[in-house]
């Protein structure tokens, strides 16, 4: 009994814990990417300083993650922030005035990982703060300092890359400085009051400089960790394309380079060592392709990565490039992946279509017209490659035109050139050919077995550009409905500031839109019959001067809108008659209403005694 009353007690106890006690807040990641999927997203943004914005407006244990891209700002970090690129060599930040890139200042807890910080006055600077700084690469900033450790600050300095610098590191407190490449800077480190000297530099790669800085440093001394020592006589770290900027500056080690495995921890020295390190290849370069017309073969090649990790003489150690390719479709995810071996920089794929079906005809119709415009929209199939807008001005008379306009396309498509006032017959065709997409990626030898990784996100690159080649004979379906030109003409608009881009002011503010069947009755009316004569052209010339005032008018006490409707009626019902019934049916109902008026008269006449 006693046992069952205990546990009753400790069950009771927990659950008051679980009710009193508040529950452990998730942290979310808040992206940075030039482009956001939703703009209005609380999690993307695209500033860095928007997204250390919003994690200071709540009490969540965030992190920041910057998707590849340049940023160009001056970064203010929060405690308990870590800021963290998605990859290294192309995540990249910049500031072209004299203030740093990123400060830190009275902070407890900073971490910044996996960017490229470039061309700057100063890169990090941290003042009275704890930060952790590792896995960048710091290039460029050949007047100023890539990093600046100030007043009482403490931390480290790890696995990071610096690249022609004026300086590197200055600081006023003894940090650690391990597993870093520091390459062509003028100074590596600078000593600022009040300390002294330096005395926790280990393990790291000096190479071309002017001035290395107060540590204790002995070459000879064959515990020496640092590069240049008696193991590594030679400290150039051999990156593979130091001679371009970012973003193809690509700073990872080739074969024989001192730099790898040399680290504390046998860890490789640089931005891409370490258990920080990101682990994506830089992407394929100079992807070119050929083929022969109409043999369903294309051969894709592209330039050596020569990352050791991916081309390398050890056969075990060897990575590869996966071709990625689709019918008709762009980018990812392709249809198809060949996968070869980093020993080669081409591959043949061959049995590839050569032909089109015939594709359906399209469907066209007028959306809308404007200054030298025409509007136009049709049917649409997935198969479609391009299309061809055939249109000819049948009031000049002049030869049909064509325009080509590549799929997918986006509605409503936008014909110019074209004269105003001038009818025009308009009819579009669809165009089918085998294009194919092709792209490339590279992977490293540690998923060599599994021919890739994830593209862009852990142990493959991602994707190169995107390039596309016809490989077979384009086919050409019927041609459309032809746009009847009475209708299809462009014509001038007059600006007016509550009406932008529309004509016959005051129906349009009265039918509250121009594409209404009774303005566009008006217009045609317009067109056809008073800009055919003087009168008719008077008469318009005034309504263009005084009609914006009528619509203004109508716009700010829309009350009167119903009335001026009613008021239109006739107008609109003589011109859609007009517009929309054959010469015979008008001349009917013309000889009928000059009989009416006839008998009118002659009753008038007849009753006032003017006729016997």
């Amino acid at each position: 009994m006693r046992r069952y009353i205990i546990m009753l007690l400790l069950f009771a106890t927990l659950t008051l814990l679980c009710v009193c006690i508040p529950g452990v807040t998730q942290a979310t990641t808040l992206t940075v990417s030039k482009i956001c999927s939703s703009p209005s997203s609380t999690t993307c943004f695209t500033t860095i300083t928007a997204a250390i914005n919003a994690a200071a407006n709540n009490t969540t244990n965030d992190n920041i993650i910057i998707e590849p891209g340049t940023y160009t700002e001056s970064i203010t970090l929060i405690n308990n922030l870590p800021i963290s690129g998605v990859e290294t060599a192309r995540t990249i930040l910049k500031n072209p005035s004299t203030s740093p890139v990123i400060t830190a200042n009275g902070l407890t807890n900073v971490s910044i990982t996996n960017l490229t910080i470039s061309s700057t006055s100063v890169g990090i600077q941290a003042v009275n703060s704890a930060v952790k700084i590792s896995n960048n690469i710091f290039w460029g900033s050949s007047q100023g300092t890539a990093i600046q450790i100030q007043q009482n600050s403490s931390g480290e300095i790890t696995n990071n890359t610096f690249f022609q610098n004026q300086t590197a590191i200055s600081s006023q407190v003894d940090i650690t400085i391990q597993n870093n490449i520091f390459s062509s800077n003028t100074t590596v480190l600078s000593a600022v009051s009040p300390v002294a000297q330096f005395t926790k530099v280990t393990y790291n790669d000096f190479y071309i400089y002017s001035n290395l800085g107060p540590f204790p440093y002995v070459p000879n001394d064959p515990l020496e960790t640092n590069i240049p020592n008696l193991t590594f006589t030679d400290a150039n770290p051999k990156f593979v394309n130091p001679n371009t900027t970012p973003p193809d500056m690509d700073l990872h080690l080739q074969e024989t380079s001192p730099c790898i495995g040399t680290g504390f921890s046998a860890v490789d020295l640089g931005a891409f060592g370490g258990s920080g390190a990101d682990t994506i290849p830089f992407m394929a370069s100079g992807v070119t392709l050929t083929s022969q017309s109409g043999s369903g073969s294309v051969t894709v090649n592209w330039l050596p990565n020569k990352s050791y990790n991916v081309t390398n003489s050890d056969p075990t150690k060897r990575g590869g490039y996966n071709v990625h390719y689709s019918l008709n479709k762009s980018g990812p995810l392709y249809d198809a992946k060949a996968t070869v071996a980093s020993t080669t920089t081409s591959a043949v794929l061959s049995g590839l279509t050569t032909t089109a079906s015939p594709p359906a005809t399209p469907t066209l119709a007028l959306t809308g017209f404007a200054s030298n415009t025409l509007l136009l929209s049709w049917t649409t199939s997935t198969s479609d490659t391009k299309y061809i807008v055939y249109y000819t001005d049948t009031t000049a008379a002049t030869p049909e035109q064509s325009k080509e306009v590549p799929a997918p396309v986006t509605f409503p498509y936008v014909l110019n050139g074209l004269e105003n006032l001038h009818h025009y017959s308009v009819e579009v065709t669809a165009v089918a050919q085998p294009i194919y997409h092709f792209s490339v990626t590279v992977f490293d030898y540690t998923v060599a077995g599994v021919n890739g990784g994830i593209p862009g996100v852990a142990h493959e690159s991602n994707y190169s550009s995107d390039i596309k080649l016809a490989i077979g004979s384009a086919v050409e379906s019927v041609r459309s409905n032809a746009l009847d030109p009475a209708d299809t003409y462009p014509e001038a608009v007059d600006p007016y500031p509550a009406l932008p881009n529309k004509g016959c002011f005051i129906a349009t503010a009265a039918y509250g839109s121009y594409s209404a069947s009774e303005v566009q009755a008006l217009r045609a009316f317009r067109d056809r019959y008073l800009l055919t004569n003087g009168p008719g052209k008077a008469f318009v010339s005034w309504y263009n001067t005084y009609g914006p005032t009528g619509a203004q008018f109508l716009n700010d006490h829309p009350e009167w809108k119903p009335l001026v409707r009613a008021a239109l009626l006739p107008a609109v019902g003589v011109a859609m008659f007009l517009m929309h019934t054959s010469s015979l049916t008008k001349a009917i109902v013309l000889l009928i209403g000059l009989s009416l008026v006839l008998m009118l008269v002659k009753n008038k006449l007849t009753s006032s005694g003017g006729i016997q």
